[in-house]
């Protein structure tokens, strides 16, 4: 049996956590950070006739780059389609 304190644990990389957004950020506007990230403009194509269904809060959530507002947005998109 291996010994707890003998296990070797990932570091982190370098890059890890580079696309979560900081609170303490400058600019960063937490009314705005609950609504989702904008749409990036190589993504606002495939987006828009999502944004036509769904509505734009739903799709920025899915489309951000931070996974709990994925998440979140998926969560939403799920009761959306189970109500309707």
């Amino acid at each position: 049996m291996l010994n707890v304190d003998d296990q070797i644990l990932p570091a982190l990389s370098k890059n890890a956590g580079k696309n979560q957004i900081s609170e303490y950020a400058e600019g960063y506007n937490e009314e705005e950070a609950k609504d989702g990230e904008p749409i990036a403009a190589d993504k606002r194509a495939i987006a828009e006739p999502l944004i036509d269904v769904f509505g734009e809060q739903i799709v920025r959530k899915v489309f951000s780059k931070t996974w709990n507002l994925r998440e979140e947005g998926l969560a939403l998109l799920e009761d959306k389609m189970l109500v309707q």
